[in-house]
């Protein structure tokens, strides 16, 4: 599965480009990955997270998830939107604990109990290091908030963000032109929900 993902990227990638020339892969994140340099709403993710960590007995050293931040996917410079192909390792029950405490009214670029539910079913898990579930569901968290407002949304123009679970289009790998179509659903879909702030 892991080389059908690696092999499905740059078709991927081109069912972008045919929507913005001007795509970039694995943009810069600038959003820092300390939760104290953010408001409760986003620390409470964090201190969850390090307590399922905790009743694991995988708790980090340092008392923190993540040291650093992550790239972005795929960036469309035309929308202002990040595409994020989330594939199966994203979907860990730490990352339910996650979308669990997203805000109840927000609206977000993938349906949040799609997700969960998805989250329930794969039941993923990666061990290196040990709290790394708790990590990338921080790390995805952070993806999905930190540039919603706050001191930060000044640090990269995000107009909305999407995420796309990998199995709902791998299916369209010989059809590009297909899978830019349904790309542009998910792009209609989200656009103007996703925009609100928290």
């Amino acid at each position: 599965m892991r080389d059908n993902i690696k092999a499905f990227k740059p078709i991927f990638k081109k069912a972008l480009k045919a929507i913005d020339s001007a795509v970039v892969e694995g943009l810069r994140n600038p959003f820092p990955v300390d939760p104290d340099s953010y408001p409760k709403s986003i620390r409470k993710i964090h201190d969850a997270l390090i307590e399922n960590a905790a009743q694991r007995e995988a708790s980090p050293d340092s008392g923190h998830l993540a040291k650093v931040s992550r790239p972005f996917d795929y960036y469309l410079p035309k929308f202002g939107c990040i595409v994020e192909l989330d594939e199966r390792q994203h979907f860990t029950n730490a990352r339910a604990i996650s979308l669990n405490l997203y805000p109840k009214k927000a609206q977000f670029g993938f349906d949040v109990a799609e997700w969960i539910d998805l989250c329930l079913q794969i039941q993923a898990t990666d061990k290196d290091p040990l709290w790394r579930d708790e990590q990338r569901a921080w790390l995805d968290s952070l993806r999905d908030l930190a540039w919603r407002g706050g001191d930060f949304n000044n640090l990269l123009e995000i107009k909305f963000i999407i995420r796309i679970f990998e199995r709902h289009v791998i299916g369209f790998s010989e059809n590009p032109k297909k899978l830019s179509t349904c790309i542009k659903k998910y792009l209609g879909r989200f656009q103007i929900e996703n925009s609100k702030r928290l």
